[in-house]
């Protein structure tokens, strides 16, 4: 057994739970002690999240606690100590076996204590903080990462998420939290104890020779000039490589998220070239990445090789001429070999560090982008009395250059029933969009119960809507959590019925997943895959219903159900709108035929607006619709 294995096992039997009689033991007292120090809930720190390198590795730095700033302690201690190994043997030669060419005279309690801190302090460094503490620590410190990013990506609006791969998003959160734990580890331990080795042992070869310091000296120069000029180009090409990669992953989970599509229209061999050629884009620029590492790894080798050829060569000479002790050569030899192990130590870690730092601030270029959409300071929750919604003099487009809705102004009364028709890309969905506060308006103002929805908080807003979109997506997770997500303290019975009353109990009661779960406790598959678009649906109509908002929204909210079942969820809706504000979308006009007044949209403008029947008199847009689909009711 190794001694961290050991340790481990020795710190697994004193952490046993101490019985009543007994009070915890001092290991048991220093590892809760320890424990304490991180913790994934510890809260993100206000202000912006970091985007560059360093300063989000500072940041990283101040979550580590005591932790973060101990390692380089750590570390220098036991580099500065590693280095008088040579020097301690240097020492014992010329006095004890060569005490004629001694150089140097050292009182006995000096070379002790020396011995001591060269072959002990190490050792327990290593084992009790290297090897014990900081595989505890990792675990925490990588999640508490990757959560801080999670809470910093709950507050980007819709928009960001439109524009960004999934998997994408996923694969980069992972990669933060191990690279800025991977990082911080090079530099406050790898670098640090590297560093420190060099230094001190060119301070030990000064101290028994100045001849045999030079090469040492000339050797860290132009290594560090190697390292200079060629791990930016090395790093840059590693990021491009790393790009290369997050695209790769990103066509893979579009192909897998759309397998159904793609077998329905047989594209499987025209995915696969596109996933394909994404994979050697990859595997070229990792390729071109590879052979910078390979140059710069052969070239600090060369340097390497050269370093101990010289040292081996001056050491004979200054010997056989006098000019240096047999304890000197003792000294410069082993500690030329453990600095050229240690560089090659460093080009390793030089390596990794380029891999991890490309890899860290690609992620950080597409996460850690500020907030296009955020609540002003202390910004109130809205509070809805009545429920009346006011547009004036909306603007709003996607892009600049694509303006889709136009100086939008209407006043919906408090409990009115308002419906949205037009040809699609009319502006309805949008409108709704705008009034949930996914996207912000470009010009004029929302306000419901007079209150600017832009200067209220965006979570209370939606707390008091509830919307059933047209394309349902469920969580991959049981149907009851799915039911109640927008009111999780509900019971039971309350999920029970208002899926009755959603027409979705009966075949909730018959599911089962593949992991023997039944009923409501039955998971429903990624984005509710194992559910028919009907069933999902009623699902989503069963969470409105539960959650009895003072505002709906529906957005084609009975489009996948048969006419037979959406006329009994429209009676079930109709009674649960009576004293709410309701928006509905539909392209099925029979459906909204009741509603207190229809809003006829189209290129992002109210072209019309009345009664149904007042429209049908009227002319115009709405009656060409209504006339259109009467004709294809009769085929």
């Amino acid at each position: 057994m190794g001694a961290r294995a050991f340790i481990l096992a020795m710190l697994e039997t004193q952490m046993t739970p101490p019985s009543p009689q007994r009070p915890p033991g001092l290991m048991t007292r220093f590892w809760q002690w320890f424990d304490g120090l991180l913790t994934i809930e510890q809260p993100k720190p206000a202000g912006p999240t970091p985007h560059r390198l360093f300063a989000h590795l500072r940041y990283a730095l101040g979550q580590t606690r005591i932790i973060g700033p101990l390692l380089p302690v750590v570390s220098i201690v036991s580099a500065a100590a590693s280095a008088l190994i040579p020097l301690a043997v240097g020492v014992a030669i010329d006095t004890f076996v060569l005490p004629s060419q001694s150089q140097t005279d050292w009182p006995m309690g000096l070379f002790i204590g020396v011995l001591i801190a060269a072959f002990v302090l190490p050792v327990v460094l290593e084992v009790v903080f290297l090897a014990l503490m900081l595989p505890l620590f990792h675990a925490k410190f990588v999640t508490l990462m990757k959560r801080h990013m999670h809470k910093h990506l709950q507050t980007m609006s819709w928009r960001y998420f439109q524009n960004e791969f999934a998997g994408r998003i996923g694969t980069k959160v992972n990669a933060v939290g191990h690279s800025t734990h991977d990082l911080l580890h090079i530099y406050l331990d790898q670098v640090f104890f590297v560093s420190t080795l060099v230094i001190v042992s060119l301070g030990v070869l000064a101290y028994v020779s100045f001849w045999l310091m030079l090469p040492m000296l000339v050797w860290m120069v132009l290594f560090a000039g190697t390292l200079a000029l060629l791990y930016p180009i090395a790093q840059r090409k590693n990021r491009a490589s790393f790009e290369a990669a997050s695209t790769m992953n990103g066509a893979l989970v579009d192909t897998y998220t759309n397998a159904q599509t793609v077998q329905l229209f047989a594209r499987n061999d025209v995915e696969d070239e596109v996933v394909i050629e994404t994979m050697r884009e990859n595997a070229r620029l990792r390729q071109d990445a590879n052979l910078w590492f390979f140059l710069m790894d052969n070239v600090l080798m060369v340097l390497n090789y050269l370093l101990i050829g010289v040292l081996f060569g001056m050491s004979i000479l200054l010997w056989s001429k006098g000019w240096a002790s047999a304890g000197a050569i003792a000294v410069a030899l082993p500690i030329g070999l453990r600095v050229t192990d240690s560089a090659e130590w460093i080009m390793r870690i030089t390596t990794q560090i380029a891999e991890e730092s490309g890899t860290l601030q690609e992620a950080l270029d597409t996460l850690a982008v500020p907030p296009d959409m955020v609540d002003i300071p202390d910004a109130p929750d809205l509070v809805i009395t009545q429920g009346s919604i006011r547009f004036e003099g909306v603007d709003f487009a996607y892009e600049a250059s694509d303006t889709l809705v136009e100086g939008l102004s209407f006043f919906i009364r408090p409990g009115e029933k308002i419906a949205l028709v037009g040809p699609s890309g009319a502006g309805k969905t949008s409108l709704t969009s705008l009034l949930l506060r996914l996207f912000d308006v470009d010009a004029g103002q929302i306000l419901i119960d007079g209150q600017d929805i832009a200067r209220v908080d965006r979570n209370s807003l939606r707390q008091q809507i509830a919307v059933v979109t047209q394309d349902t997506s469920l969580l991959h997770r049981s149907v009851i959590d799915n039911i109640r997500y927008g009111t999780p303290a509900a019971d039971p019975s309350a999920v029970e019925d208002a899926a009755r009353r959603a027409g979705a109990h009966d075949f909730i009661v018959g599911l089962r997943d593949n992991e023997g779960r039944r009923g409501y406790a039955a998971r429903v598959g990624e984005r509710g895959v194992k559910l028919s678009g009907g069933q999902r649906q009623r699902i989503a109509l069963a969470r409105v219903l539960l959650k009895d908002a003072p505002i709906l929204v529906f957005d084609e909210a009975t489009s996948a159900l048969d006419s037979e079942t959406e006329a009994l969820l429209q009676e079930q809706l109709a009674l649960v709108s009576e004293s709410k504000t309701v928006l509905t979308i539909a392209h099925r006009l029979s459906t909204i035929q009741h509603a207190d007044r229809i809003f006829v949209m189209n290129k992002g403008r109210i072209v019309q607006e009345g009664t149904h029947a007042a429209l049908i008199k009227q002319g115009g847009l709405y009656a060409e619709l209504w006339s259109r689909q009467a004709s294809s009711s009769v085929e």
